[in-house]
């Protein structure tokens, strides 16, 4: 997996720096795209820290849909099973419901042989979700840039 953001972290490591996130719900109201607490709690309310995760969700997000359209262009079952796993696993970690869901419906799709029609809805699907949560995820970040920057990052 390279040096993606879901390998396991010590909460030790990732509170090294102390800031503060002021509490902010996802844009678009309570009924968001993912839980803003479980991004909160793995980066210890840290507000560098959380742009940066941030911006990892945001570029495994784009690359993913990316990899999505490729496999579905080219009837792979089998890679849009374990690529839907894949995402679902990261999803579950930010409290991302819609698109652990649409992940979901993908595997199910996919292993049990849905008609291609129906699988490329179930992929419209959740390429909205992912989009959706970027949506999200860039107004928290916008929030975030936003912030005087507090004393005593890490690292610098």
């Amino acid at each position: 997996m390279g040096n993606g953001l879901f390998k396991p972290v010590g909460r030790e490591g990732i509170r090294e720096c102390h800031g503060h996130v002021p509490p902010m719900a996802p844009a678009g109201g309570s009924a968001g795209a993912f839980d803003i607490h479980a991004l909160e709690n793995i980066a210890g309310n840290n507000p560098e820290l959380m742009q940066r995760l941030i911006e990892q969700i945001c570029s495994s997000n784009r690359d993913d849909a990316n990899q999505i359209e490729s496999l579905l262009a080219q009837g792979n079952r089998k890679g849009l099973m374990c690529l839907a796993h894949r995402i679902k696993g990261s999803a579950r970690l930010i409290g991302a419901l819609p698109v652990q869901e649409g992940c979901s419906l993908l595997e199910q799709g996919c292993e049990g042989g849905m008609e291609a029609h129906e699988l490329r809805r179930v992929v419209q699907a959740l390429l909205q979700a992912l989009d959706t949560l970027q949506i999200q995820l860039k107004s928290i970040m916008e929030s975030l840039a936003s912030l005087p920057a507090a004393e005593g990052h890490c690292g610098k």
